[in-house]
C-alpha cells in the first residue's frame, strides 16, 4: 500500500455506495483498511445524507440515508478522501437534503465532485495531493431529471447529457433496433474546458460520470465512449464510469485505462417502483470489487 512505499500511490475506486443501517462503521468493518490504507480512496455517493428535506417527484422510490450514515464514509468507517455526488438520486429530497450532503462531506474532509450550491461550484475539481504528487478529480452525471441539472444560481450537479435516437435494423418487425446516443455538444465541450483547465494543475487526472446502461451486462451505450474518449484526449489519465448497478468491461485507451462500470459497492437501499412492496435487510447488502 502507499504507506509501505512512497514511491507508489495507490487509488482505490468504488462505485455506488449508499450506507443505511444502525451502526455505520460495521458496513466496512471487513475492508475498511484497505481505503485508509490507500493513498487516496474515491467513492460515488449514491443518495443523500439528511434526516430532513421532503420527497420529490422522482423515477422510482425516492432515496435517502439517516444522517448518521456519514460514520460509514469518514474516518470511523471507509475514509472515503474523495466523493462524486453527481448522482441520479442528488436531489430525491429537495435542496435541503442536498446541502445537507455537501455539508456533511466537506465537514468530514471528504472532497466533493460533481455537485454544488451552482454550475460553477457543480464543475470546480478536487484536488489532492500524496508525497509531492498532485491529483485531480471531476465528476459529471448523465442520469439527468429536472431539477438535477445545477446552473449560476441553481444547485444540483454538473451535467453531461446525452440524446438518443432509434434506427431500424432489419426489415422484419420486432427485430430490436439500434440505439445512437450522442453526448449534448455544450456539456461535452463543459468538460472538455474543465480537463484543459486543470490538466496544468495536476500529474493525475481522474474523470468521474455517472452514465451507462442500467442491469443490461456487457451493454456499452455510445455515448459512454465517446464522453470517456473525449476525456482522455482532451487530458485524463483515467475514467471512472458507475450507474449501472454491475460491473462492466474496461478498455485501454491511448494508453489509459477506462472503467465502463465499477457496479455497486455497498448499496442499502430498497431497489424498486411505486407499487412494489420494498423489502430490505442486511442480507441485501451489496459488495463488488
Amino acid at each position: 500500500m502507499a504507506g509501505e512505499n512512497k514511491d507508489v500511490l495507490t487509488l482505490v475506486a468504488v462505485g455506488d455506495v449508499s450506507p443505511n443501517r444502525d451502526d455505520p462503521p460495521s458496513l466496512f468493518r471487513f475492508c475498511g483498511s484497505v481505503f485508509r490504507e490507500a493513498g487516496i480512496a474515491f467513492g460515488q455517493m449514491e443518495a443523500p445524507l439528511s434526516d430532513g428535506g421532503r420527497p420529490m417527484f422522482v423515477h422510482g422510490i425516492p432515496r435517502k440515508l439517516a444522517a448518521k450514515n456519514i460514520r460509514a464514509v469518514n474516518e470511523e468507517g471507509a475514509g472515503f478522501d474523495v466523493m462524486s455526488f453527481a448522482c441520479n438520486h442528488a436531489m430525491d429530497y429537495g435542496w435541503e437534503a442536498f446541502y445537507d450532503t455537501l455539508d456533511a462531506l466537506k465537514k468530514n474532509n471528504i472532497g466533493v465532485a460533481g455537485a454544488g450550491k451552482n454550475i460553477e461550484e457543480a464543475r470546480k475539481p478536487v484536488i489532492l495531493e500524496r508525497n509531492g504528487t498532485r491529483i485531480g478529480f471531476l465528476a459529471y452525471l448523465s442520469i439527468v431529471y429536472p431539477g438535477l441539472v445545477a446552473r449560476a444560481d441553481v444547485p444540483g450537479c454538473a451535467p453531461l447529457r446525452a440524446s438518443h435516437a432509434l434506427q431500424q435494423m432489419h426489415m422484419s418487425p420486432g427485430v430490436p433496433p439500434l440505439v445512437i446516443t450522442e453526448l449534448f455538444h455544450g456539456d461535452r465541450q463543459a468538460m472538455e474546458e474543465d480537463i484543459a483547465r486543470l490538466r496544468p494543475q495536476v500529474d493525475v487526472l481522474v474523470v468521474s460520470m455517472h452514465c451507462g446502461v442500467t442491469s443490461v451486462p456487457a451493454t456499452i451505450a455510445m455515448y459512454q465512449k465517446e464522453a470517456a474518449y473525449a476525456a482522455i484526449d482532451c487530458g485524463a489519465d483515467l475514467v471512472l464510469q458507475h450507474h449501472a448497478h454491475i460491473l462492466k468491461g474496461v478498455e485501454e485507451y491511448k494508453g489509459k485505462a477506462i472503467f465502463y462500470s465499477l457496479g455497486n459497492f455497498a448499496l442499502e437501499h430498497p431497489l424498486g417502483f411505486p407499487g412494489q412492496v420494498p423489502r430490505w435487510d442486511d442480507s441485501h447488502t451489496e459488495y463488488a470489487r
